[in-house]
């Protein structure tokens, strides 16, 4: 009798297997060394150091794609799969997109993306796609998580196996809907879970695709790690700032509690412009550090309580461009740091420090120039009292069109008194 062929792994599998290890190996890498060079002060972009990796990763995974994808279209989806997931750095977006690449990817019914939370032990449901109703979820106690925990081969519904499994298991996978759950692990530990529904098709899934969906595990296991420490990084960047914004203001205890004044304020006008998410988050990072230039100048110019000389003038007014300085080598502020810059502009091209007028100045510049007025006029000063909301309103009118953009001042005087208030 003759004997069965060995198994032999197609030569395409053991690419794809290959690329992602190399892949694994070289992120996490970037990952260690972008921690060390930011105890040195550095901030290195995560997904400008990653995208080096793109051509080494798709010489390796070309011919595997072909496993699971087998149209032109689906070649296109799996090719901007790989390549927007090494760039995408906020863990929401990050979470969205895989859910719904995977999902087109493997012609799935439904798909899930699970991560650990960062401060407790329990596993919970970041995105889900055609199972929208179990976003925010958590997964049962010593169920998949548990299993993932301590075997890390995926596991399938159909399996001859999942009879046998925990009924925890089978809980979770109802109710993910799903038929096949991949762990998404870091040097052996695990972070998250991956799970797919049944394929539209209703055949199962092979063991090639479950193959291909471990290669894949590990490049998302790696880009949710990366966006996870990006964000940390830039938490902790953002947290020193906040120290040195605080330090501004015990140097000058006029000002003390400015920057949230201002913040405050250039948000209610912002809402009443109506402006977009993104604009409201670079508004708020851009008036919170407003003054954050002003840690280079000595105390006592800032809390002179007489007139300053040309001189001292001259130093007060060169603080946004050392504000600019010194958030520039920030990623995630680049938007913000040409907001400080010009918060000091006048709508009539007799500020500073670029002496640039009309709408050349940045809109959101201009709303913190109103915002930083108004709290000026109603803060107390050595030299005069603070003055009312009415007052201040009023001296703002009267310089609208030469020192302000007339729409930003229109704007504050539909803010509702409680939200001056509240700001100041």
């Amino acid at each position: 009798m003759s004997q069965p062929p060995l198994f032999r792994p197609p030569v395409k599998i053991l690419l794809q297997i290959l690329g992602a290890v190399v892949f694994a190996c070289a992120a996490v890498g970037i990952v260690y060394f972008s921690r060390m060079i930011f105890q040195n002060g550095i901030l290195l972009s995560l997904a400008a150091s990653a995208a080096l990796l793109i051509p080494i990763h798709f010489a390796l995974t070309t011919l595997a794609h072909r496993i699971i994808v087998k149209s032109p279209a689906g070649h296109d989806s799996l090719r901007n799969f790989n390549r927007r997931l090494i760039t995408i750095l906020d863990i929401a977006k990050l979470s969205s997109f895989v859910t719904v690449h995977i999902k087109k990817i493997c012609d799935a019914s439904s798909s899930a993306f699970i991560l650990r939370d960062e401060n407790a032990p329990q596993f919970r449901v970041c995105a889900a796609e055609g199972i929208h109703h179990v976003k925010g979820r958590t997964l049962a106690a010593g169920g998949l998580a548990s299993w993932f925990g301590t075997h890390q081969n995926s596991v399938m519904r159909r399996s001859r196996r999942f009879s046998r499994r925990a009924a925890a298991i089978r809980t979770d996978m109802d109710m993910l809907s799903a038929e096949l759950c991949v762990p998404l692990c870091i040097g052996g530990r695990l972070i998250g879970i991956l799970t797919v529904g049944k394929r539209h098709d209703r055949r199962p899934y092979t063991r090639s695709q479950m193959m291909f969906l471990h290669a894949l595990s590990d490049e998302i296991a790696i880009a949710a790690s990366n966006a996870r420490s990006y964000n940390d990084l830039t938490r902790t960047y953002f947290e020193t700032i906040e120290s040195f914004a605080s330090a501004i203001e015990a140097k000058d205890a006029y000002t003390r509690g400015h920057s949230d004044r201002v913040t405050a304020i250039s948000l209610a006008i912002a809402q009443t412009l109506k402006l977009s998410q993104e604009h409201v988050d670079t508004l708020s990072y851009a008036s919170m550090l407003h003054d954050i230039g002003k840690i280079s100048i000595d105390g006592t110019v800032l809390n002179k309580p007489s007139s300053l000389t040309s001189d001292e003038m001259s130093i007060v007014r060169k603080h946004p461009a050392v504000g600019e300085s010194i958030i520039a080598p920030i990623a995630f502020l680049s938007k913000a740091r040409h907001v400080v810059r010009h918060h000091h502009e006048r709508w009539d091209g007799k500020g500073y420090p670029d002496g640039i007028a009309g709408e050349r100045i940045p809109l959101l510049s201009r709303i913190i120039t109103v915002a930083d007025a108004f709290d000026a006029i109603t803060s107390s000063r050595p030299y005069r009292r603070a003055r009312t909301h009415k007052e201040a309103q009023h001296e703002i009118i009267q310089h609208r069109g030469t020192q302000f953009d007339p729409v930003i001042v229109d704007a504050l005087m539909k803010v509702p008194e409680q939200q001056l208030t509240t700001g100041n």
